[in-house]
């Protein structure tokens, strides 16, 4: 059985020292760019608010898994999910939320 994910995450970058999160929240876009060019996710989304992430459920979760580790690489100390992480879970061949 095949799992499409549709999940909505907000990665929160801690003990950088600086308000700032614009060049995490670019490397985080280069990681799923390079997944989404090589096939493993759907599509992607970044809003105000975190990314929306489309795919099979295993290849959504490594795609966040990769997000906190590149943000790790960068210096940050810790990092954290908005508490309400989102994930709308589809089955079926060619699974999608959009008609």
């Amino acid at each position: 059985m095949t799992l499409f994910a549709v999940a909505d995450f907000c990665l929160i970058p801690m003990g950088t020292g600086s308000t700032s999160v614009g060049a995490y929240i670019a490397e985080c876009q280069r990681v799923l760019e390079s997944l989404k060019q090589a096939g493993s996710i759907v599509t992607y989304e970044v809003h105000g608010y975190g990314t929306n992430l489309e795919g099979p459920f295993e290849a959504v979760s490594k795609a966040i898994e990769l997000c906190h580790e590149a943000v790790h690489k960068m210096g940050v100390s810790h990092s954290f999910f908005q508490s309400g992480v989102a994930i709308l879970i589809l089955t079926g061949a060619g699974a999608s939320h959009r008609h």
